[in-house]
């Protein structure tokens, strides 16, 4: 009975000591934030936009590090592209329609012109908010009344320089 007690608790102890040895070296993934930060509902990020408006609204996005280590900052630069998708009619009925190619964005405080959100790419090459991105999203007057998604592309993020994934915490709108 001892025998069988001090072998599992020499196998207990060893498997604490190789978890101890392995976990620092585990590498957790980085998180790309978005935050409505024009016209928003604090509850939900909801904003209000009459299509066409000359008036842009806003998002802001940075990539939150998990642990010490800041992924865009030790290689390449983490890019990403976003996507927006309808996801009511007019009506409030339930519609998935690909809408990125009626929005525009662009960098605010640039005077680059807005590109459509299918060739709008963000790049981002350290972490925090202090490194965050201000992006001006304004549509043509012929979008469609309804409800949209705006968030990143999970298929275009690329960080050549990182084995490491990125979790998504989109902004809702």
């Amino acid at each position: 009975m001892i025998r069988r007690i001090t072998g599992r608790l020499h196998r207990a102890l060893v498997l604490v000591m190789v978890l101890s040895l392995v976990l620092p070296y585990v590498a957790f993934a980085d998180t790309i934030e978005g935050d409505a930060i024009s016209n928003s509902n604090a509850n939900n990020e909801h904003l209000s936009y009459t299509a066409g408006s000359s008036t842009a609204f806003q998002s802001e996005y940075w990539v939150a590090k998990t642990g010490n280590e800041c992924d865009p900052a030790t290689g390449s630069a983490l890019s990403f592209k976003l996507m927006a998708t309808q996801q009511t009619d007019a009506n409030g009925k339930e519609v998935n329609v690909d809408a990125s190619g009626a929005i525009n964005a662009k960098l605010n405080g640039t005077t680059n012109a807005a590109q459509s959100l299918n060739d709008f790419t963000l790049t981002f090459s350290a972490c925090g908010d202090a490194n965050s991105k201000t992006v001006d999203f304004t549509t043509g007057s012929t979008l469609a009344a309804g409800k949209y998604k705006i968030e990143v592309k999970s298929s275009t993020i690329s960080d050549p320089g990182s084995t490491d994934s990125y979790q998504v915490n989109n902004a809702h709108f």
